[in-house]
Order: structure tokens, then C-alpha cells, then sequence
């Protein structure tokens, strides 16, 4: 089994690291997970948008959350002045997470229908043109949770070797 990240910069692939996991450890992707967008979110401020929520779903369980339907999709919007240590475990440790279900952006920009519908577009097609999304720090885990998505952020790939 193999661990992957990949970091775009303005929709261009800028690097991809693959780390093996030949004792197939499934926890070992959500670990790495954590300490790579720890460097990125711990004590900032983020947005988590869960797409098709369910009663059980993280944002659920925290205070400020937002439900809303655009595109025929419903989807939770919960807005996080400090990402703390037990939020971001809880996040890389969901299924939402893991499954492209649950994603971590990071942005100034109003989170409304079009910039949901860009970020859509963006998750469906990594190479999506999007001039919305360049200055929006983006996390996600493909459906297979071994593979890590991030776009814009200021993580280095020296930073993933150092894991």
C-alpha cells in the first residue's frame, strides 16, 4: 500500500511524494495526515465543508455550523476560528475526511454556491482552472484515504521527508 501527497500551486502539479507502507498500517496514513496539515492549520483560522452530511457528521458537533443546498447537493459549513489539536485528530481520523467527504479550506474569500461549486469542480478534476481558488488553502483526502490533496499551501517537500 502507498501513502500519497500532492501540492498544487494555481491547479499545476508542483510535487507529489510517495511514502510505502508494505505492513499495510491503517493508521499510518491518517498520522502522517496529521502532521502534515498541522504545519498547515493548527491555530488558524479554517472552514470545514462536509458535502452530503449526516447525522453523525463531524461539523455536527461543533458550534458554529451552516446548512445549505446548492447545485442539488446539501452540504454543512462550519466555520473554526482556531484549529486545535483535538479537532484536527478528529478531522484526519474521520471517514468524511477520508472518503473526499469533509474538506479543509483556508481562505478570506465569502465560502457562497460559486466558490463551493468551483471547490467541487477543483475535487472532481485536480488540473480545474479556477481563479476563485488561488488564493484558497485546500485539504482533502481522496476516496481511498491513502491520498492526500493539497492546493496552495506553503508546505515544502522537504517537510514530508522529514516524516
Amino acid at each position: 500500500m502507498q501513502i500519497k501527497i500532492k501540492h498544487f500551486t494555481k491547479n499545476v502539479l508542483l510535487w507529489d511524494k510517495v511514502i510505502e507502507n508494505p505492513d499495510k498500517n491503517f493508521t499510518l496514513p491518517e498520522r502522517i495526515f496529521y502532521v502534515l496539515l498541522s504545519r498547515l492549520f493548527i491555530d488558524k483560522e479554517i472552514t470545514l465543508l462536509t458535502i452530503q452530511p449526516q447525522s453523525y457528521s463531524l461539523g455536527f458537533e461543533l458550534l458554529d455550523y451552516k446548512a445549505i443546498k446548492t447545485n442539488g447537493m446539501r452540504y454543512l459549513i462550519n466555520h473554526v476560528e482556531n484549529c486545535d489539536d483535538n479537532l484536527l485528530t478528529d478531522i484526519t481520523s474521520s471517514e468524511e475526511f477520508k472518503r473526499t467527504l469533509l474538506i479543509i479550506v483556508q481562505t478570506d474569500i465569502q465560502i457562497d454556491d460559486l466558490f463551493i461549486s468551483e471547490l467541487m469542480a477543483l475535487v472532481k478534476d485536480a488540473a480545474y482552472q479556477s481563479e476563485l481558488l488561488t488564493s484558497a488553502t485546500v485539504a482533502y483526502c481522496e476516496d481511498d484515504g491513502n491520498s492526500l490533496y493539497l492546493f496552495n499551501s506553503t508546505l515544502l517537500p522537504n517537510e514530508v521527508d522529514a516524516i
